[in-house]
């Protein structure tokens, strides 16, 4: 064999194992990272206009004297804010020791994540290994200003789970997670009080009260059952005399309609005022029952008072939130409780806007990164698990097993084990992508190109392809019928971490035309197999491709099974793309019928093969002089 047959390719097979779902690459939400690129002589104009799937980009376009115009579409980063993304959903359980997670955002100021700003959010996990669904909202998150100190949430890089000892504990535990979703929420929570303790999720504090006149207040957490909420109690017994409770916030929540809490009496029938205030004493105290048609009873009911009521306030900055009782309003002595209090909008719908992970895929295959302190250690797997609520049969979830030392070398410093990813879209596991598509006016090619982080690009030629009449159609394009355009820092595309995307309607007939896409995703996989009737190799299944050659215990050999007709010498040898010979498998006589050989991912020496692409090539000469050759990319991801 030698590298005559690689100029032969064409294209190479990234098929790949393991049944996926769909993975959107782009739903043309993000506008702002669609870039036109054109040829001398030629014009495009992009468009979001509506498709079959939500938005769809329009591009209107003449070639001129030109050869060609480029849509560029940049998936490294992801548009929150252009969706209204406002909130962070996922659903965890834990277990062992309880210790601190912290979900953490970067946006994109730099492409070093040292020099970009940072949203934080801390909170103790409950070890008790009962799944829950947490909601954060990203005004609940900490800036951490390393960057221009104004996180920007319309092109945010990574995320990151991680666990520390915060709290100053230490030992070893687990974390399950699961599906966690961009979310858009009409409700903005100040608390729902299921951890008991402060600080609220805007890092004020809850339990504040202050009295005149003799009389008595408390604030405290209390549990209703199942529900953990906020009491006040009260005694304002003596004449003029008032008492009041009070939660710090200094948060702006313009935008917002509503103030929306529940709550619930001792005995029904209480006398309770509440207030916002961007500035001591400039908002009216408006009475809870005004808003409840048979004032407040034994059960929890839903309140929601127009902000506009609250006369004379800035929402740019709303300080503290103040529940008052006084002896005028004949409130005496009483205790209410109160849960779920949140900003809310009016006329809009909650609604999952997508999915940052579903935590389903083996991590070997994402982008998924793990790092750790001194005295940290951590190990990550994909399990299966049909307990998270809501999940199907074959759901799995991500299990992070952590140990913090107890007798640290650094006792002083916070350790963590972490687990990062970029944003950008991890192809490793898929197949190809697909698309829906329509066009107008004169037939020309359509190329689509894909660039990695080190700038490699593999592209894919679609001839005449442009023009279907104003009729959507959809296609798939595997990876198989893409071939390298241009080399980066080492040639082979990272599956990993593609950050861009290309398409450009190269001259065919010329001319002007109209072309849309709609919502950019990858079809789901399988397994690769094929049955080849009537060749000497008649059939092949790769099982694990790609593979992890990393040690440890999973995926770390990829399988080639096959079947002979006839007895043969069967030839298996490992080729990088550029066509060197770099490992011989076997080369053996073997009987007619079903073969399986494996590949541990070392080069001839014995040496690990870096990350990346190879060309599996299987070769068979029978006894009565047949030949026979079958071919297949590979991907070695550790």
């Amino acid at each position: 064999m030698n590298k005559r047959i690689f100029a032969l390719l064409g294209g190479v097979l990234f098929l790949f194992p393991s049944a996926l779902r769909a993975v959107v690459l782009d739903d043309f939400f993000q506008s702002s990272t669609i870039t036109a690129v054109t040829d001398s002589g030629s014009s495009l104009t992009n468009t979001l206009v509506s498709g079959p799937s939500g938005l769809a980009l329009q591009m209107d376009y003449s070639l001129g004297t030109g050869n060609y115009v480029v849509a560029l579409l940049d998936v490294s980063t992801q548009n929150f804010a252009a969706v209204g993304g406002n909130a962070v959903r996922f659903k965890y359980k834990a277990s062992g020791q309880s210790n601190t997670v912290e979900i953490k955002f970067t946006d994109s100021d730099s492409t070093a994540s040292l020099r970009s700003d940072k949203l934080s959010y801390k909170f103790l996990t409950v070890p008790d290994s009962q799944w829950r669904t947490f909601t954060i909202y990203f005004s609940s998150f900490a800036l951490f200003p390393d960057g221009n100190s104004s996180f920007d949430l319309s092109r945010v890089s990574r995320i990151a789970v991680g666990l520390t000892t915060d709290n100053s504990s230490r030992g070893s535990g687990t974390l399950w997670v699961d599906k966690m979703e961009l979310y858009k929420s009409t409700f903005t929570l100040i608390d729902n009080f299921q951890d008991a303790a402060e600080p609220n999720f805007f890092g004020g504090t809850n339990l504040n009260t202050g009295t005149s006149g003799g009389a008595t207040a408390s604030a405290s957490y209390a549990a209703l059952g199942s529900d953990k909420v906020l009491q006040y109690t009260w005694d304002n017994t003596p004449a003029s005399s008032f008492s009041f409770m009070f939660l710090n916030l200094q948060k702006n929540f313009q935008g917002y309609t509503h103030l929306s809490f529940r709550v619930r009496g001792n005995a029904g029938g209480e006398w309770v005022k509440m207030k916002l205030e961007s500035a001591p004493g400039n908002s009216p105290e408006l009475f809870i029952s005004t808003y409840l048609a048979g004032g407040i009873t034994t059960a929890f009911q839903r309140v929601e008072i127009p902000l506009t009521a609250f006369s004379g306030v800035s929402f740019s900055t709303i300080n503290v939130l103040t529940i008052v009782t006084t002896n005028a309003s004949g409130a005496g002595s009483g205790t209410v409780w109160f849960d779920d209090i949140a900003f809310a909008r009016a006329g809009e719908n909650p609604e999952a806007i997508r999915a940052l992970d579903e935590f389903d895929t083996d991590p070997n295959l994402t982008n998924w990164e793990t790092y750790t302190h001194a005295d940290g250690s951590l190990s990550r797997s994909a399990v299966s698990d049909a307990s998270v609520p809501g999940a199907g049969a074959g759901n799995r979830v991500y299990k992070i097993d952590y140990s913090f030392t107890t007798n640290p070398a650094s006792p002083g410093e916070t350790a963590y084990a972490v687990i990062e990813r970029p944003l950008q879209v991890s192809m490793a596991p898929v197949t190809g992508i697909k698309f829906k598509y329509k066009g107008t006016g004169t037939s020309n090619n359509l190329e689509i190109k894909l660039t990695d982080f080190d700038g490699t690009t593999w592209f894919k030629k679609l001839l005449s392809f442009t023009n279907t009449g104003g009729v959507w159609k959809q296609t798939n394009v595997p990876f198989s019928q893409f071939s390298l355009f241009s080399s980066g820092d080492d040639g082979q595309l990272n599956l990993k971490y593609i950050k861009r995307l290309e398409f450009a309607i190269s001259r065919g007939s010329g001319g002007n035309g109209s072309f849309t896409l709609d919502t950019i995703e990858t079809p789901e996989t399988g397994e690769f197999e094929q049955a080849l009737p009537g060749h000497l190799i008649s059939a092949v299944s790769l099982v694990n491709n790609p593979f992890t050659p990393n040690g440890d215990g999973i995926k770390d050999q990829i399988f080639f099974n096959y079947s002979l007709e006839a007895a043969s010498k069967a030839t298996l040898k490992i080729f990088t793309l550029r066509g060197d010979d770099i490992k011989t498998v076997i080369r053996s006589d073997q009987n007619a019928g079903d073969q399986s050989v494996s590949w541990d991912g070392t080069d001839n020496s014995g040496v690990k093969v870096a990350n990346g692409l190879y060309v599996c090539v299987l070769e068979a000469e029978s006894v009565d002089g047949r030949k026979d050759y079958f071919r297949h990319v590979v991907g070695a991801l550790r």
